[in-house]
């Protein structure tokens, strides 16, 4: 509950609760970024630029 008694949620990917990304299993931690991720950066850099 927050300061004035009211529930609050987050979502379920921020906790423990979770399914394990498969790229996350497979890379072991030997890779920091995904794919995906990685060329959505490249689009907003390049509406930012």
């Amino acid at each position: 509950m927050d300061e004035v008694g009211a529930l609050r949620h987050v979502p379920v990917g921020w906790t423990s609760l979770a399914a394990v990304d498969p790229f996350v299993a497979v890379a072991r931690g030997r890779s920091a970024f995904r794919v995906a991720d990685l060329l959505a950066l490249a689009e907003v850099i390049d509406h930012v630029v």
